[in-house]
């Protein structure tokens, strides 16, 4: 794993469980293979999918991802942030890519 999403990483498993954002939650299913035993526990309901979802009047809703974050998470797969990209599509470059990256 390069040095920055090793940084990412480490900062993900020392969170709880009820902190992780989805994208980070996605990140640590990514990435399962690296988890020890203890972390794979503590992640269980994060790597099944179990976690309960965010909900308003009905409607599910994930929480606002900062651009900052998804520049972390692009350079952790080898893509920079070119400004005037929407961040919509630079999130979807970097899930293509972090699924692209996930062994198999």
């Amino acid at each position: 794993m390069n040095p920055k999403a090793q940084q990412m990483f480490d900062t993900i498993v020392a969170k709880s469980v009820l902190d992780l954002t989805p994208a980070e939650a996605d990140f640590l299913k990514a990435r399962r293979d690296y988890l020890t035993s203890d972390q794979k526990e503590k992640f269980a309901e994060v790597l099944e999918g179990k976690v309960a979802e965010v909900k308003d009047e009905g409607k599910t809703q994930e929480p606002e991802i900062k651009l900052k974050d998804l520049k972390v998470r692009g350079e952790a797969v080898g893509l920079t942030y070119k400004v005037g990209t929407k961040k919509e599509d630079f999130l979807k470059q970097v899930e293509e890519a972090e699924k692209a990256n996930q062994p198999e």
